[in-house]
Formats: structure tokens, sequence, C-alpha cells
């Protein structure tokens, strides 16, 4: 009865969200000319990066979307920046009554209490500018639980909910929006999830811990070797692909969710559009089309590359 009664809170407080944020876009303030633009607050640090499973729910999202034939939403680390600084608000000091949207006056930004302040919807689009600079409008998304957060929570939860379903998908009254970037924190209870109308100038958030590519010194001339992958690719050259995307990171955090399901042989196959996440090789395609059969409940989708085409 706890989970449920909290659950519930929850989608209110994404109804009340997301059709405040609707309403404050059918009737935009206008700027007057002699308004200065206000100084951005923060500087991301260079050293700023994401956690695997907040990268996991990236996934997760972009996931979803292609289920419905719609594009993935590339990641912000201004968006990623302002999530975390709200979730650590949040955190720190308690929203109460004012709700989950609400930032405090203990910062040094605008203080927003959602439940109370005439424009609290349209004040919430400004955040990432405020915070950032980042030069469009945000719409954000939240979960809590008073227990630790995951990805998979949060995206069950999310995906149980059809305002939160119609905001992923472009559906209802947000079918006009183009997300064109996601930023997303997972922190204690919260998890969080900023989407933006434009593209993040600043590019995308690094993951922690994530090594960067080794690239090939070898002089010109050195005859090729090969490896024991490549001979493994050779030996089984028949793929079952879980998941084709456009970055590495989405791929290794793929990767890292299906190896912990319990395919410790998964891996990422390089493509010319992108990575592939593998679940397992075979040296025929039969093999392949047998255990594809005994996956696709819980892999719907499913679909066979062979390495040798």
């Amino acid at each position: 009865m706890k989970r449920i009664i909290r659950t519930t809170c929850l989608c209110l407080s994404l109804m009340l969200m997301l059709s405040g944020g609707v309403l404050a876009q059918k009737k935009p303030q206008p700027k007057k000319s002699n308004q200065k633009e206000p100084a951005v607050l923060f500087t991301i640090p260079a050293a700023f990066c994401i956690s695997p499973d907040e990268m996991l729910l990236v996934t997760r999202i972009n996931e979803f979307r292609s289920q419905a034939a719609l594009p993935a939403i590339p990641l912000s680390k201004a968006l990623c920046f302002v999530a975390r600084t709200h979730a650590d608000d949040l955190i720190k000091n308690k929203p109460g009554k004012c709700g989950l949207h609400s930032w405090s006056n203990k910062g040094e930004w605008k203080p927003i209490c959602y439940a109370t302040d005439a424009n609290a919807s349209q004040e919430m689009g400004k955040k990432p500018k405020e915070l950032a600079g980042y030069p469009g409008l945000g719409y954000e998304i939240t979960y809590w639980s008073d227990e630790k957060a995951s990805s998979d929570d949060a995206m069950e939860l999310w995906k149980s909910v059809e305002v939160s379903k119609n905001v992923f998908l472009n559906r209802d009254q947000w079918r006009e929006k183009e997300w064109n970037a996601i930023g997303v924190c997972i922190r204690e209870g919260y998890a969080i999830v900023w989407l933006g109308n434009v593209d993040d100038p600043l590019g995308k958030a690094s993951v922690c811990g994530m090594k960067p590519e080794e690239k090939n010194t070898a002089p010109a001339g050195t005859p090729k070797t090969t490896s024991k992958e490549e001979a493994q690719k050779a030996s089984n050259p028949y793929n079952l692909i879980v998941g084709s995307y456009p970055t590495k990171e989405e791929a290794q955090a793929k990767l890292k969710q299906v190896k912990k399901d319990g395919y410790p042989n998964a891996a990422i196959i390089p493509f010319s559009k992108g990575f592939r996440v593998s679940i397992q090789s075979f040296p025929t395609k039969e093999a392949a089309v047998k255990k594809r059969n005994e996956l696709k409940i819980k892999y719907p989708g499913l679909w066979i590359d062979a390495a040798t085409n």
C-alpha cells in the first residue's frame, strides 16, 4: 500500500508540471526590449560525468522511442548538469508542500515554489538557461521513492503513466515538439529527466569511468595480427543482436544490462552508422535462430546479423 500511495503522488506531480508547461507554451510572455540577459550561474566542471546507470536510463528512453520509430535524443551535458543540480537541491532542501518541481531559496538560482508561484512552469522552462546557458527551453520529469532510485524503477513507472509516455513518444499535446537534447540524474531516491527543444552547444556528457578508445599506433606496413576476438568472430559469424545505437556510450550501457541479465559473452559490434549489441554469437544460422526463438519473449525484436554477409 505504501508504494501505491507514493507512485500516485508522483503521477499527479507529473500531470501538474506537464500540463502547466503546455499552457506556458500557448501564451508566451513577450520580452521587453530593455531586458538584460541574465548571467549564467555556473560553469560546468571539466570532470563532470554521469554514472553508467544514468547512461542506461538514457538508453532505455531512446529504446522506448525506437519502438515507436522515433529518433534517439542526443545526450546533453548542460541538461545533465541541471538535472544533478536540481536533485542535489531536492535532497538537501526538502521541497515539502511546494512539490518536486520546485527550487529552494538556498542556492544562487531564482527560487520556485511550484505549488503556489503563478509563473512556475515558465520559470522552470528557463532553468537550463539560467544555470548552464542552454539556449532552449527545458521540460522536467521527476521520479521519487523512499528507496534508492534506479533506471529500471523509474522507467517502469514512467512507461505506465500516460502523460509521461506522451512526452517521451511525442504524442497528444507533445506531438509538435522535437526533442533535441536529454539530461538525466539518479541520486538517492530521485530520478530526474530534462528534455530540451534545441541542440546543446556544450555537447554530450561523458560517462564516469569510461576509458577513451584505444588508437592504432602501429607503423605503416606492420602485418595485421589476428586477435582472439577476431578468431572468435570468424568461427561464430552469426550474431544475435539486441539493439543498435548511434553512440558507443549507449551501446556500452545496454551491454552492461545484458551481461547483468546473465549473458557474459555479449559484445559490442561497430558498424557504419553506430554500434550493435550482440547477446551471443553462433557458428551456424540454425543455432542463432533457435536461440532467438528461446529469447523472443524476454527480448522482443531480436535479429540475426551475419558477419560473413
